[in-house]
């Protein structure tokens, strides 16, 4: 964190952090379940199976950088960035109609999302109005746009195939969707 003069301020950050086991906590990330503190994740003996590993949110590397500018002309500019790894994905497999999908191989080991990366600008202007100061401010959400995918089909079979046992991880590929982007970050605003 650095303030130079009275007109700029600038911070960065970076964490480096891992975060492993076998349960989500409250919100089950992973399977994107919306029911906070219901999970069924040990309910059946089978989920139990390569459930332990990297957690939906796992991001080894986040970088974060924020700065003010007050200009001699009055105008104000803020600025945040932000780069962080993608979410790891899991490779999962039916069990049984209405119940959960059991990981295929150990949980977050199916490759990652893309890294994301985006920032957003601040502007405001002071208005003189009497003996009030009113000031005019303009958000810029997502300037970079990238819409990058933050969520994939992680499901590799979506019924049960005949003649394979339901945790082999050789058998083929039933669910013509799995890898498919199914979530994106928000367009510019």
């Amino acid at each position: 964190r650095k303030t130079l003069g009275d007109r700029l301020w600038v911070q960065a950050s970076y964490v480096y952090s891992s975060l492993r086991g076998n349960y989500d906590g409250g919100v089950n990330q992973d399977r994107l379940s919306t029911q906070p503190g219901f999970s069924a994740d040990f309910d059946l003996p089978i989920y139990w199976y390569n459930a332990y590993g990297r957690l939906y949110l796992d991001r080894p590397h986040h970088f974060r950088l924020d700065g003010y500018w007050a200009t001699p002309l009055g105008l104000s500019v803020g600025v945040q960035a932000f780069v962080e790894s993608g979410a790891p994905l899991s490779r999962t497999a039916f069990v049984c109609e209405g119940c959960n999908t059991a990981y295929l191989v150990p949980r977050g080991y199916a490759g990652r999302l893309p890294t994301q990366a985006d920032g957003n600008l601040t502007l405001g202007y002071p208005v003189v109005i009497g003996p009030t100061t009113v000031t005019l401010l303009a958000y810029v959400y997502n300037v970079l746009n990238r819409q990058t995918p933050t969520g994939k089909d992680t499901d590799w079979t979506v019924i049960a195939n005949t003649g394979y046992d339901v945790l082999d991880p050789n058998q083929p590929a039933n669910n013509q969707n799995y890898g498919k982007i199914t979530e994106r970050e928000s367009p510019r605003l």
